[in-house]
C-alpha cells in the first residue's frame, strides 16, 4: 500500500531523531567550512531557539598572495535584524528590511525543513517517486515564505534526506553524506556537496551557554573569534 505524504514525513522525522529530541535544543552553535574552487569560507552560526540568530562568515581566497579574510555577519533578534557585508563603504552595520529578514530566516534555519513546517508557514506538496542509480526517492516540493522553492529527495528505504534542489537561475543542488547521531540523539550529516563546493561540519555545540553580547549589532572588529570554536 502506498504511503501518504503525512506517513512519509512522520517516518522521516523519526529517522532523524524524532521531534522531541529536536525540540529539546535551546541553543546551537554550528562551525563549518565551505570549500569552493576559488575560496574557503569559515562559518559560525549561533542560535538561541525562537529568539536570536547570528551567522558569521570569513572569506579567504585560495590564491598564494591572497589578502586577509573578509568577514561579515547577519544578526536577527526580536529587536531587529542587521548585516555587515565585506567592502561596506560606510563600514557600518546596516538594518535589514522585512523581506531581507524573512529570506535570511529561511536560509539560516538549522532545523530539518520538515520539522514544524506548518508553524513556519511552509507549503509542502508530495511529488512523484523518482528512481536514480537503482534507488527510489519520495520527492516533495517546499515553498518558503521568502518565495524560495526547493525539491527534497527522501530515500524510500532510510527515509533520510539525500538531496535537495533549490530552484532558481541556475538551480542549486545539495547532497547529504555520512549521517551520524550527535550525543543529543539527533541525526546530522558529516558533510554536504553542493553545486558551488563542499560544506564540512567541523563542530556542533548544543545547549551550551552563549554570550548574549554577540546578539547585539557591533562593528565587525568585535565579531566572534572563529578560532575559539574550531
Amino acid at each position: 500500500m502506498a504511503q501518504s505524504s503525512e506517513e512519509i514525513i512522520e517516518a522521516h522525522i523519526k529517522a532523524i531523531g524524532g521531534e522531541q529530541k529536536w525540540d529539546s535544543i535551546q541553543t546551537i552553535a554550528i562551525a563549518s567550512t565551505i570549500h569552493t574552487k576559488t575560496s574557503n569560507l569559515v562559518c559560525l552560526k549561533q542560535v538561541i531557539k525562537n529568539n536570536c540568530i547570528r551567522n558569521d562568515i570569513a572569506i579567504s581566497s585560495k590564491e598564494a598572495d591572497a589578502k586577509p579574510a573578509k568577514k561579515y555577519y547577519v544578526l536577527i533578534t526580536p529587536n531587529g535584524a542587521w548585516n555587515y557585508l565585506p567592502d561596506n563603504k560606510a563600514n557600518a552595520v546596516l538594518p535589514l528590511d522585512s523581506l531581507e529578514t524573512i529570506t535570511y530566516l529561511d536560509e539560516l534555519d538549522y532545523e530539518d525543513p520538515f520539522l514544524h513546517y506548518t508553524d513556519k508557514n511552509r507549503i509542502i506538496t508530495m511529488q512523484e517517486i523518482v528512481y536514480e542509480n537503482n534507488v527510489s526517492y519520495n520527492t516533495f516540493s517546499i515553498a518558503y515564505p521568502s518565495g524560495k522553492t526547493e525539491i527534497i529527495f527522501l530515500d524510500s528505504e532510510t527515509n533520510l534526506m539525500a538531496k535537495r534542489i533549490i530552484l532558481g537561475d541556475p538551480d542549486v543542488t545539495i547532497e547529504y553524506h555520512d549521517y551520524e547521531f550527535l550525543p543529543q540523539g539527533i541525526l546530522w550529516p558529516k558533510f554536504v556537496t553542493a553545486s558551488y563546493g563542499t560544506i564540512v561540519f567541523d563542530k556542533i555545540g548544543i545547549n551550551e551557554n552563549m554570550d548574549m553580547n554577540i546578539f547585539k549589532p557591533s562593528p565587525i572588529a568585535h565579531a566572534n573569534k572563529f578560532n575559539e570554536v574550531r
